[in-house]
């Protein structure tokens, strides 16, 4: 997973984005999260969730 490929829609940065990951956490994730390098978005998904968020501005998108 390339991040810094992927720029935020809302305010363009590039550096503070970071993947939204779905599910029951392992405990490596919970350690990811803490770390702010992961957002957890919860077990239970919509139709079309947002794959990103933007820790600059908080804009989720996909």
């Amino acid at each position: 997973m390339d991040q810094n490929k992927t720029e935020c829609p809302k305010c363009k940065s590039s550096e503070k984005v970071i993947k939204i990951v779905y599910g029951k956490p392992t405990a490596a994730l919970v350690e990811q999260a803490d770390r702010k390098e992961i957002i957890l978005g919860g077990c239970r998904l919509s139709e079309n969730p947002d794959n990103w968020y933007c820790q600059t501005c908080s804009h989720k998108f996909h």
